[in-house]
C-alpha cells in the first residue's frame, strides 16, 4: 500500500489508515494471504473511483480465477459491451474498474460471454432473450416463444394440459402441475410465426469488456 505502485494515488486518498487496519487484522488472527489481498482491493477501489486505476494483481499475489470466454484486467471498462450494446465501452465516462472481462470477439448476453454470432433475440418490448431461451407472451399462456439461432424469435400457439394451469410460480410465468400427469400435457397447436433475426450489431472497436 506504501510502495511505488500505488504512489499516485497517495495524493487523493491517504493510505494510513487502510494500512493500520490491515495491520490490526491480520494481528488479530486472521489469515494473512486473504486479508491483505482484501485490503488492498479495497484500497485499489477507491484509488479507481477516484480515477487512479492501479495494476497490483499478478498471477502470483492475490490473483483473481475468471471463468471460461474471460480473463482478468485490472482497469477495464465499467461499461461492458453487451448483445444488445456492443458501443457501451466506447462511451463510457465511469471510473475504470478491475474483473474477469469478455475475451476478444465475445460479448454479454445476459451475464455469460458469447461468440458476437451467439448473441440472442430481442422482442417487440426491447426484451432481450439469449439463444435457447423459452418465455409466454401472453398472462394466459395462449403463446409460447423460443429464442432461435440464425431465425430469430419463433412464436407458437399454445395450451396449458389437463393437469396445468397458467400462472405465475417462482416468478416465472407457465403451464404449472396442478396434480400428478397420467399422460403427455397437450403440446402447442399448428399455429406459429417468427419474428427478427438474432441481434448481431457490429463489433465496436478492439476493446475488452468486463463480466462480473
Amino acid at each position: 500500500m506504501y510502495s511505488g505502485i500505488f504512489k499516485e494515488c497517495h495524493g487523493k486518498i491517504p493510505p494510513e489508515n487502510f494500512f493500520d487496519n490491515c495491520v490490526y487484522d491480520i494481528c488479530l488472527g486472521g489469515e494473512h494471504d486473504t486479508t491483505l489481498c482484501l485490503a488492498l482491493q479495497t484500497y485499489a477501489d477507491l484509488c479507481a473511483q477516484a480515477g487512479i486505476c492501479v495494476e497490483w494483481r499478478n498471477n502470483t499475489f492475490c490473483p483473481m480465477t475468471c471463468g471460461s470466454n474471460t480473463h482478468y484486467e485490472g482497469c477495464g471498462t465499467s461499461c461492458p459491451a453487451t448483445c444488445t450494446d456492443q458501443s457501451a465501452p466506447n462511451l463510457c465516462h465511469l471510473p475504470a474498474a478491475e474483473g474477469c472481462f469478455c475475451d476478444p470477439g465475445y460479448v454479454l448476453s445476459a451475464d455469460t460471454c458469447v461468440p458476437v454470432s451467439q448473441c440472442g433475440c430481442v422482442d417487440a418490448n426491447d426484451q432481450y432473450y439469449p439463444v435457447g431461451e423459452s418465455w409466454f407472451t401472453h398472462l394466459n399462456c395462449t403463446e409460447h416463444c423460443t429464442c432461435l439461432a440464425n431465425t430469430g424469435i419463433n412464436c407458437t400457439g399454445w395450451m396449458c394440459g389437463a393437469l396445468e394451469t397458467c400462472g405465475i410460480q417462482d416468478g416465472e410465468l407457465g403451464c404449472h402441475l396442478t396434480g400428478t400427469p397420467t399422460s403427455t400435457p397437450t403440446m402447442p397447436s399448428s399455429t406459429s410465426r417468427t419474428t427478427t433475426p438474432p441481434v448481431t450489431p457490429p463489433l465496436p472497436g478492439t476493446e475488452d469488456i468486463i463480466s462480473y
